[in-house]
């Protein structure tokens, strides 16, 4: 509900922005809690996980942001060129006022997508590799 009513979302459409920060949240404080435990109670050496799982979900409201103004612009864009053609031929698509259907996604999308999350893991990865780091739990899975 909380989300639907931020976002605007219609009850039709997924509302799971909501779902997944959450997990990313509570991710966030196990993972930092295991790691306070594991580095003797120094919180600035268990924060990496924690600053990983944050940013992954912020990550995840700064690309729900985004891919609402985008598909806002293109609806807002093809709205215009369907009235221009209406105008030139009254009525040739059989669609009547406010019948907009879906905005296609371009060939685009899914490679910006991917990079989006290229980018958000390499810069984020390196809280939680770190963390793992200063944890001394390389040198355990390692065997050294």
């Amino acid at each position: 509900w909380v989300e639907r009513t931020l976002t605007g979302k219609r009850p039709g459409e997924p509302a799971d922005v909501g779902k997944v920060v959450g997990g990313f949240v509570c991710s966030a404080v196990v993972h930092s809690v295991a790691a306070w435990t594991v580095v003797g109670g120094r919180w600035e050496d268990a924060g990496g996980e924690a600053r990983f799982f944050l940013g992954c979900g912020g990550a995840v409201v700064v690309e729900e942001i985004v891919k609402r103004i985008v598909l806002k612009k293109r609806k807002r864009k093809r709205k215009r060129s369907r009235s221009r053609s209406r105008r030139k031929e009254e009525g040739q698509d059989g669609r009547k006022d406010g019948e907009d259907g879906d905005v296609e996604g371009k060939w685009y999308d899914a490679w910006v997508g991917k990079a989006w999350w290229v980018s958000v893991l390499l810069y984020n990865g390196r809280h939680f590799a770190r963390g793992w780091v200063q944890a001394g739990l390389v040198r355990e899975m390692v065997g050294l």
